[in-house]
């Protein structure tokens, strides 16, 4: 199946933005029957609203499958618009094989094994239809302009969409031949996408004594990119774990990144693991990650053209959600049974 007129996508005057799934089949679909959408012949549809999905289709939930395929078929019918998010780009790379050494860009070690553990209970690698998956995955844009609209992953870089533009289409689709650089460790080309994939981040601080707070030391922190004048840690982090372990430490000078959002355009990104009552975290920048994988809510935000958005703001009463489940408790479900 093709996929429907592009123009056709791009003149609906609602978008259901809907965040990070990770194979939660059954929270998705009640989150679709909750935005309207109603299956025919198969796909959900709505009349005047087309849904977005924000990256991490993938990992951890028990219907890998199921979610996939959904998801997919409402591409295809032009009911849906899906963007890459750091698990499907880890996805591929833990799958594709790289030619100059042929073995997988991703080491298949037993760490890799065990965060690859949901979708390679349903795309094993020698599976008949993993190569297909594989490659639907691989034309799943980095990032998304729509009129009055932007969607990515994890953090907006004009400066690193202006790298990626030589290598994507205007869909945002990267190129065929750009993969191997794509996946290969240290490339400029691989920089860009983890940054719009998997966020901008901060080593340790200088000062950092972890262990009087009982945890390890990590090589980077995800921080807020949206807050411009961050003035603790608290507002630099997105973990308030972290931000207390920082607490001793002098704020930096500067950061080692270039996110700040300038445009009217509406910002809508996942990735995070937010919590608690759905809310933009600014006038018109939203995440709709908010943890559903381990038991939070599964959340769209509806943003409708009459709402004048890009004029009046984001509206909180417009975000939409329904409760999720846990993905280690059903792991220990099944394997008790």
């Amino acid at each position: 199946m093709k996929n429907n007129d592009t123009n056709n996508k791009k003149n609906r005057k609602n978008y259901a933005i809907i965040g990070d799934v990770h194979g939660m089949l059954e929270p998705l679909e009640k989150l679709l029957q909750k935005l309207g959408f109603s299956q025919q012949q198969g796909v959900y549809q709505h009349a005047d609203t087309l849904a977005i999905f924000a990256g991490d289709l993938v990992d951890r939930g028990k219907d890998q499958r199921g979610v996939l395929e959904l998801v997919r078929a409402m591409v295809e019918h032009g009911s849906a618009i899906a963007i890459m998010g750091n698990h499907e780009y880890n996805v591929i790379s833990f799958y594709s094989i790289n030619p100059l050494t042929q073995q997988p860009f991703t080491k298949h070690n037993l760490h890799q094994k065990k965060q690859r553990r949901a979708i390679l209970n349903d795309y094993p690698l020698d599976g008949e239809d993993t190569e297909a998956m594989i490659n639907w995955l691989k034309n799943l844009p980095l990032f998304l302009r729509l009129d009055g609209l932007r969607v990515v992953h994890a953090t907006w870089s004009e400066q690193m969409i202006e790298r990626l533009k030589y290598v994507t289409n205007s869909q945002g689709q990267l190129n065929t031949n750009a993969w191997q650089e794509a996946l290969t460790e240290g490339t400029y080309l691989q920089t860009a996408i983890r940054m719009l994939l998997k966020g901008a981040s901060i080593p340790p601080a200088k000062d950092l004594k972890p262990e009087q707070h009982n945890t390890r030391l990590r090589k980077w922190y995800r921080i807020c990119w949206w807050n411009k004048k961050p003035s603790s840690w608290m507002t630099i982090l997105c973990s308030s774990r972290d931000a207390k372990v920082f607490a001793d430490t002098p704020l930096p000078t500067h950061f080692p990144f270039d996110g700040r959002y300038e445009e009217d355009s509406s910002l809508f990104f996942g990735h995070y693991w937010f919590k608690g009552t759905p809310k933009p975290v600014k006038r018109n920048i939203a995440c709709v990650d908010y943890s559903a994988c381990i038991g939070g809510k599964l959340t769209a935000y509806v943003w409708q053209k009459a709402d004048k958005p890009n004029e009046n703001g984001l509206r909180a009463d417009r975000f939409v959600s329904v409760p999720s489940t846990n993905f280690h408790e059903e792991e220990c479900q099944n394997q008790r049974r």
